[in-house]
């Protein structure tokens, strides 16, 4: 099983990757969305390409790493997914799509989040991102 991590790409051919180099861990608020165009999300292990989603101008990304947890005689075990997407309002409407990728790099993919599903239920914003997203959950990321 393998950890994932993303890189930022802008319409200047700049990016922002989650782990640099040099310096601190970047945070997802600190993404430029007026001019990103692709965001990707690399193995941890190796670095290869997992996933890619490539932005128009008016949708907007939506990202979260979200961890399920079972029981099972007794045991606790954990299942990592990274949710990778977009939205965007078109009339009065929020189209949404989003890819749910496991630690073994299988994809889901849902045509927009459902309340009444245990997976695909719709995320949190923090604080940082109010006026970015436009959906809501019932629980916590």
């Amino acid at each position: 099983m393998s950890d994932k991590h993303w890189i930022a790409r802008y319409n200047d051919s700049s990016f922002l990757a989650q782990f640099p180099l040099e310096g601190p861990e970047s945070r997802y608020v600190d993404i430029d969305r007026e001019n990103l165009v692709e965001f990707q999300l690399l193995d941890a292990d190796d670095g290869h390409l997992v996933f890619s989603l490539f932005l128009d101008a008016d949708q907007r990304l939506i990202y979260r790493r979200r961890t399920f947890k079972s029981y099972k005689d007794g045991v606790v075990t954990d299942q990592v997914f990274w949710l990778v997407g977009w939205q965007m309002t078109v009339g009065e409407r929020n189209i949404q799509s989003v890819a749910y990728i496991t630690e073994e790099n299988l994809i889901l993919l849902a045509g927009q989040f459902r309340e009444d599903h245990p997976l695909f239920y719709g995320v949190v914003r923090t604080s940082e991102e109010r006026g970015v997203l436009v959906v809501t959950s019932k629980t916590e990321d």
